[in-house]
C-alpha cells in the first residue's frame, strides 16, 4: 500500500498507520462514495486541538487498499507548528 499525503508519503499500511497512532489522529467521516475500485471519504481530520477538512481517494486491489491520497488545507498545522 502506498499513502500520499500533503506532507509526503509512505510505503506499506504500517508506516501510515503508525504515524496515525503517533500523531494521535482522529477522525470523523461526514461521506463516503464508493464505485467500483475508487472509494473517496470525506471527513474531519483532529489533533492537537485542530480540526481540519479532508478527502481521502482510496484505491482497491485484489479486496485490499493499494493506493491512498489524502489532502487538506495544511495551514492550520503549519501555523501550529510554527509557534512550537
Amino acid at each position: 500500500m502506498k499513502y500520499i499525503g500533503v506532507f509526503g508519503s509512505r510505503d506499506g499500511a504500517e508506516a501510515a498507520l503508525g504515524e496515525v497512532q503517533q500523531l494521535l489522529l482522529k477522525f470523523q467521516i461526514k461521506e463516503v462514495i464508493a464505485e467500483d475500485n475508487q472509494v473517496a471519504v470525506f471527513y474531519d481530520l483532529s489533533t492537537s486541538g485542530i480540526t481540519l477538512f479532508a478527502a481521502g481517494w482510496f484505491q482497491i486491489k485484489d479486496d485490499k487498499v493499494s493506493l491512498i491520497r489524502v489532502v487538506f488545507d495544511p495551514r492550520p498545522v503549519l501555523e501550529m507548528m510554527s509557534k512550537r
